[in-house]
């Protein structure tokens, strides 16, 4: 059933809302693989090109899959172990994370593959997506151990406008965002 929800959701972002450059990371080998293969014989007729690689992937044939993933001839580039870190595509308009990760390190860079900014000659949206587990590894408690989801949102969106460049920046105050800052702010 989550693979089926995570298939839908990356059918949707390719067709209904035209994203162009996908980078998601599974959660083995099996499922990154698993992701790409149906993708492509599900959706393939509609435009979708995946692939899958991984560490153990032959050297030519993952250069070859990154450079068509560059190319924008595959939409949705699936892997598992690799591309957290000196991966540069700088047309990647989505960050898809399919895995849990347990390291706010570890998932900044994942992140940060697509927040380069048009400073930086990437994309000037870039869009995070993630599943339910993942933000729950983040939960912020306070002294009594009540969930403190307000500063776990703060503390997140901190992290994501330090790794963008750009000259628009959100800031995060009555439970969303805003375009300028916050009123009682002190500058």
């Amino acid at each position: 059933d989550r693979n089926n929800m995570l298939i839908e959701e990356l059918r949707s972002l390719i067709i209904d809302k035209g994203k162009k450059s996908v980078l998601f990371f599974g959660c083995s080998i099996e499922h990154s693989r698993e992701i790409a293969i149906r993708l492509n014989a599900i959706y393939g007729d509609q435009g979708i090109v995946a692939a899958h690689v991984h560490g153990e992937t032959n050297y030519q044939i993952r250069s070859d899959i990154v450079k068509q993933f560059k190319a924008q001839k595959i939409n949705v580039l699936c892997n598992w172990g690799l591309f957290t870190t000196g991966f540069d595509v700088p047309k990647i308009d989505c960050i898809f994370i399919g895995r849990p990760t347990f390291s706010l390190l570890l998932y900044t860079q994942m992140i940060g593959r697509g927040l380069r900014g048009p400073k930086n000659k990437g994309t000037s949206e870039c869009l995070v997506v993630d599943t339910d587990e993942q933000f729950q590894n983040y939960i912020v408690k306070d002294e009594d151990g009540k969930d403190v989801e307000e500063e776990a949102h703060k503390l997140a969106w901190k992290i994501f406008n330090e790794l963008w460049v750009s000259e628009e920046q959100e800031y995060w105050y009555d439970r969303k965002f805003h375009r300028e800052p916050s009123p009682d702010s002190v500058k």
